[in-house]
């Protein structure tokens, strides 16, 4: 926890701290953490930090688990043990992380077994740390749901999903609103009236998209929720085939021959 703190007097020299009285503000944070996530000083992945690891598996836990949680404090011990005044001299080994305010608060559509869930993240978290290191186009989407909710804004927020989306989809600078469209169309569904109508719902939202990159006031939250969640399909279909989808892969999906 942490409230943002107000100095009435000037310091007596510059490089000083501010002297007493000091007040506390209405302004701050504070969590409760519940879990604990454990990475062993034995675990090494190349081209990876700890840190790291701990950050793209928070987002793996939004993306699947809840998008609730935080990843509030890193620590080079279990917080529990982290020593107080009275057992002794107290070393800094903790920092907060994620504790800027959520302007776009989500939640999961329904209740979930959370065990069954996290057995997901078990089977799946390295095959996606593989995708977030070979493929900036993977690692752009999973980091555009992992920070959606930061966004103040729904227009800039819908900007960056579908820059994500267009990263994954097209490295074409032409055509974008069919080619796009078609492309995510052909991945998410077989060929078909399915197909066809998954590409004209996902032609509105990239509507939506374009009026908020240019301005124009036609999309709600919804929008940006809708465009949240078709991103997350696509992040978690391909963590299922632990691949991302190649230019020759999508048209051979879009003109029916895979």
């Amino acid at each position: 926890m942490s409230n943002t703190m107000l100095a009435v007097k000037r310091p007596e020299q510059t490089g000083l701290h501010h002297p007493g009285p000091w007040l506390a503000t209405g302004d701050g944070f504070g969590f409760d953490s519940n879990v604990v996530l454990h990475i062993p000083d034995t675990y090494k992945r190349k081209g990876m930090k700890s840190i790291e690891v701990a950050m793209q598996i928070a987002a793996l836990l939004r993306l699947w688990v809840d998008p609730r949680i935080r990843l509030t404090l890193i620590s080079t011990g279990h917080p529990c043990e982290i020593t107080t005044p009275d057992s002794g001299p107290r070393v800094h080994v903790a920092n907060a992380m994620e504790i800027q305010p959520w302007y776009f608060q989500l939640c999961p559509a329904t209740e979930r077994d959370t065990t069954e869930d996290l057995l997901w993240i078990r089977e799946h978290w390295e095959n996606a740390l593989e995708l977030t290191q070979r493929s900036a186009a993977f690692s752009l989407g999973l980091e555009a749901i992992a920070n959606a909710q930061l966004i103040h804004s729904p227009a800039l927020g819908i900007v960056s999903v579908w820059a994500a989306l267009e990263s994954l989809f097209t490295g074409s600078t032409t055509e974008l609103r069919f080619r796009v469209s078609a492309m995510i169309a052909s991945y998410l569904k077989p060929l078909g009236p399915d197909r066809v109508a998954e590409q004209k719902r996902v032609l509105k939202l990239y509507d939506a998209r374009s009026a908020a990159a240019h301005g124009a006031p036609k999309h709600t939250r919804d929008d940006l929720l809708a465009s949240l969640e078709l991103l997350r399909k696509v992040l978690i279909r391909m963590i299922h085939q632990n691949k991302v989808p190649t230019k020759e892969d999508l048209e051979s999906l879009l003109f029916g021959a895979a």
